[in-house]
């Protein structure tokens, strides 16, 4: 058990956002100047999550930990919940970063893939490691989690209702209609955490949104492309999440946060 440390879990974390997140944090040290967090990455791929947890560990001071964790099978999330418990015992922050835009040929079926990972897959590794999260019962220990999702401008109903708002157009292949759908149902979803377990509350749990930007990452087909469109790279992007992580959005729980401050619903 690494006890010094803050366990934290990103769901998707071998590329892009989450894995510059994760660098980013694991140069964030400890009262004792080590990494504050060990980063536990999950990923689809075993052997992926491997090397980037060992390319990581190269650059960084931190420990890490690849995750075997396919957001979108019950039977992982609940083996990587099992092994995080018996490992650690606890778990400080969860960062559900794992997220989809699908291409496929349909609405219908662009509409239940980006369900299926962006809603559905994030409530799935929320619920298997809640109890992680919280303090155990009857213990009266006050221990503070964080409960991070990662959500996106395009999924505001006020910017999509907006014809002078910069979130006002779908984009073919970067936004379409299926992904906002999602994104607008996760915003309810961190809302539902947030009531029932927020600080505000007094409950445990600090939870918020963040919203990333448009980032030339792969995560839309082409990182190269993106970069000639001149989008920043993804560790700018990552530094949305991590604000969330490190403290500095303690105070605006229940929110979504981005680039220009508080995204409206």
């Amino acid at each position: 058990m690494v006890s010094s440390y803050q366990p934290l879990l990103f769901s998707g974390a071998n590329q892009g956002l989450g894995y510059e997140a994760a660098r980013a944090l694991l140069q964030t040290p400890g009262p004792d100047g080590l990494s504050r967090y060990h980063v536990l990455l999950g990923c689809r791929d075993a052997a992926k999550g491997r090397a980037t947890a060992a390319e990581l560990e190269g650059l960084a001071p931190g420990s890490v930990t690849p995750l075997l964790l396919d957001v979108t099978s019950e039977a992982t999330v609940a083996a990587a919940a099992a092994e995080v418990r018996a490992r650690f015992g606890r778990l400080d922050v969860l960062v559900n970063n794992a997220g989809v835009i699908s291409q496929a040929a349909s609405a219908g079926e662009r509409l239940e893939a980006a369900w299926d990972v962006n809603v559905r897959g994030v409530v799935r590794v929320t619920e298997a490691f809640l109890p992680l999260l919280l303090p155990p019962s009857g213990s009266g220990a006050r221990r503070e989690g964080r409960l991070v999702f990662v959500g996106s401008s395009m999924g505001s109903l006020t910017g999509s209702a907006d014809p002078n708002s910069r979130y006002y157009k779908s984009v073919t292949g970067a936004s379409p209609m299926e992904y906002r759908v999602s994104k607008a149902a996760l915003n309810m979803v961190m809302l539902e955490y947030w009531k029932k377990y927020g600080i505000h509350e007094g409950g445990p749990l600090r939870v918020f949104t963040a919203d990333p930007g448009p980032n030339a990452t792969n995560f839309m087909g082409d990182a190269e492309h993106g970069r000639r469109m001149g989008l920043p790279g993804p560790e700018v992007g990552a530094q949305q999440l991590v604000k969330c992580v490190t403290g500095e959005r303690d105070g605006g729980e229940g929110k979504m946060w981005g680039a220009y401050g508080e995204i409206p619903w």
